[in-house]
Formats: structure tokens, C-alpha cells, sequence
């Protein structure tokens, strides 16, 4: 029987954001310490959440592993890291920042607009860098308030850390490229949610559609007019997304990272994923490692 590793076994679980951090926090909370405090895990690298990181490098060298891309860092960075996304970091000795945790809760959701900024946030690129001084004085005085606020948790002092997020996510809404109006519909948000689901056993349409008592046809409409791309497409990315995540972190083999998808035939895996990725699982693989 084989062995499983530790990169697998940590691939496969979502580490709650009770699992991380120096001081604790629960889901709905906002969890802020600084970047010398966070540089050795408590769980190994790599490994993922199913919570949001916000991760601000003021000072300092290494590099930043995000879903197969490799950041490397010299001086100011911002991460945005989203739940879900496998991850990995190294630092030289003296790196200076902050890491600033939530989930979706952590929000206020009591206008319309706040609940629009939560369907956004999603859309903020991994790794930002920007251009004006007055940005990154203004973040880091941001950030140092709301370190205040959490170390002394002052009265109301969640209220204000809420607050204070937010203003830190706007101008990396507005900072980042090829963001669109998402106006989603809750119909097209449920549908996600059941690609989240279910991508691993179900790649046909008609099985969302049934399981949101609708047509096909209907489901296509709906998702198309709003995201820009049909069901299959959705799917398909989600489930090449995993694909790609397992062959660049795991030690499992192209037939096992297909069965683990729902492939029983690994020759039929490999003829999805390469008419899909223009390239074989097995070149992507070894294309991924050369770049470590």
C-alpha cells in the first residue's frame, strides 16, 4: 500500500483559519500580526485555507509560491491570497510586513454595497505591486492601526478592524487588472458553489442543472449572460485548476491524480487535460519543477 506524503496529505485538507496564526481566531473574525511572527508555519508548506490572507511585505527577500506561480520578492509586496489556493513562502532573515486574516463573515454585510465588495474581493490578483509612495504610506499606516486594535482589543475594537479591512481592499480592487462587474445572480453563485462541490465526480452540466431543478439550456443561459462563459467552462477551469495544483505539489502520479478527479482511464485524464492545457500532465509537471 503506498505511503501518503506530507505535501498530499496537506493538499487535501482546507486548514480552518482556528489552525494558523500566533494568537487565535475563529471564523468571522479578523486576525492581524506582523510578518516575523508568521514566517515558519505551523502547518508545512504547502498547504492551503478556507480563509482570505492578505500578506504585506514592507521589507525584505525571498519568494512567494501561489498556485504554481513563483513571486519573487525584494522590498514591498502585497499577496492576496484566497481560500482555496495552495501556497508557499520562503524569507531571508530581517523580512518585515504584515498578515492580515478573515473569512467571508469577517465582513459586514449590511448594505448593498458592502455585500458587493465580498462578491469582489475573489477577483484581486495574487501579487501587487505599486507605483506611488503615498499608496504604501498610507497601507502601512493602515495596517499598524489595525495591528492597535487587535493587540489591545479596546472596546468596539472588531468594529473598527472591520472597517479598517476594508479600506485596505478597495484600492486593491481598484489596483488590480481585468477586474470586471460581476453582478452575479444568486442562481449563478449557487451553481459555483456546486462546482466547488462536486468537480471532482461530476464534469457534465446536466448534473448541476438537475440538482438546481432547471434544464440545461436554462443553466447555460444564466451562467453565460452573467459570467461571460458557459457551465462547461466553469467547470472545466475548476477542475484543470485542481488538476494543475496536484501535479505541481503532490508526489501522486498522472493515473492518480486522474482517479482522484474522477478518471478511471488515465490515458482518457491525460487526453482531457492536454486538449485543454496544450499541454501533456506529464510536461506540465516537469515544466512546473524547472522553474523551482
Amino acid at each position: 500500500m503506498k505511503s501518503v506524503s506530507k505535501n498530499e496529505k496537506n493538499l487535501k485538507i482546507l486548514y480552518p483559519i482556528e489552525a494558523l496564526g500566533v494568537e487565535k481566531a475563529l471564523a468571522g473574525e479578523i486576525r492581524v500580526e506582523t510578518l516575523p511572527a508568521r514566517l515558519k508555519p505551523k502547518v508545512d508548506f504547502p498547504h492551503r485555507h478556507d480563509f482570505y490572507q492578505l500578506t504585506f511585505v514592507t521589507k525584505g527577500k525571498g519568494w512567494h509560491e501561489i498556485d504554481f506561480t513563483k513571486h519573487k520578492i525584494n522590498g514591498r509586496q502585497i499577496f492576496f491570497m484566497k481560500p482555496g489556493q495552495v501556497h508557499a513562502w520562503v524569507f531571508e532573515k530581517g523580512a518585515q510586513g504584515y498578515v492580515i486574516e478573515f473569512t467571508r463573515e469577517s465582513l459586514p454585510s449590511v448594505s448593498v454595497k458592502s455585500l458587493f465588495l465580498l462578491k469582489q474581493i475573489p477577483l484581486i490578483q495574487d501579487a501587487i505591486v505599486f507605483k506611488k509612495e503615498s499608496f504604501w504610506k498610507d497601507f502601512e499606516t493602515t495596517c499598524e492601526l489595525m495591528i492597535a486594535e487587535f493587540t489591545n482589543k479596546s472596546e468596539y475594537f472588531e468594529v473598527s478592524l472591520e472597517g479598517l479591512l476594508q479600506s485596505l481592499l478597495v484600492p486593491l480592487l481598484r489596483a488590480s487588472e481585468n477586474v470586471t462587474q460581476h453582478n452575479t445572480s444568486s442562481l449563478v453563485e449557487k451553481f459555483q458553489h456546486l462546482v466547488d462541490e462536486y468537480y471532482q465526480t461530476e464534469h457534465e452540466v446536466g448534473f448541476y442543472a438537475k440538482k438546481m431543478n432547471m434544464t440545461p439550456k436554462a443553466l447555460t443561459m444564466q451562467v453565460s449572460r452573467s459570467l461571460k462563459k458557459s457551465p462547461r467552462a466553469v467547470i472545466q477551469e475548476r477542475f484543470m485548476l485542481e488538476a494543475k495544483r496536484l501535479l505541481s505539489y503532490s508526489d501522486m502520479s498522472v493515473a492518480e491524480v486522474g482517479y482522484e478527479l474522477g478518471f478511471d482511464d488515465a490515458n482518457y485524464f491525460t487526453r482531457f487535460f492536454t486538449k485543454a492545457a496544450k499541454i501533456s500532465p506529464s510536461n506540465f509537471r516537469d515544466k512546473v519543477k524547472a522553474l523551482k
